[in-house]
């Protein structure tokens, strides 16, 4: 019964007629709110990092955008992350703040062209509970 109220609080129904037709359509009131789908909080870092794609002898460097113990996301200008989506790779963050974190292993699940800026969201192989402990302890809800 609660969410039938709320429902009808956010959303009202309009009539409309174009061209001898009539219609009838729902129109939202307020802006929409985002549900976040991940089942890790993730925590913005900025360190820099090293990357390392492993089917090549490549070593990147970037910036860390985010961290959860189920994955992360660093940004690069390296214009070699363009078609890395799938790739795995090893990751070393620099004075990363969480200290049983050393290298992180992951594949790269996506890779966003910023400008020539590449945003790349990774899974880890394993999802790690030292960094859901790090990530629990220092989260702070925006």
């Amino acid at each position: 019964m609660e969410m039938e109220r709320m429902e009808r609080q956010l959303l009202a129904v309009k009539d409309k007629k174009e061209q001898d037709r009539d219609y009838r359509g729902l129109v939202g009131e307020e802006a929409p709110k985002v549900m976040n789908r991940r089942k890790y909080p993730r925590l913005a870092l900025e360190n820099p990092c090293e990357i390392k794609i492993k089917s090549k002898d490549l070593i990147l460097f970037g910036r860390m955008v985010n961290i959860s113990a189920g994955g992360f996301a660093f940004a690069s200008n390296d214009d070699k992350l363009k078609n890395a989506k799938g790739k795995t790779l090893q990751l070393k963050i620099a004075n990363c703040p969480i200290h049983t974190v050393t290298l992180l292993q992951g594949t790269i699940i996506r890779v966003t062209d910023n400008e020539g800026q590449y945003i790349v969201g990774c899974r880890l192989l394993e999802e790690r509970d030292d960094i859901m402990r790090y990530v629990a302890e220092n989260y702070v809800e925006r």
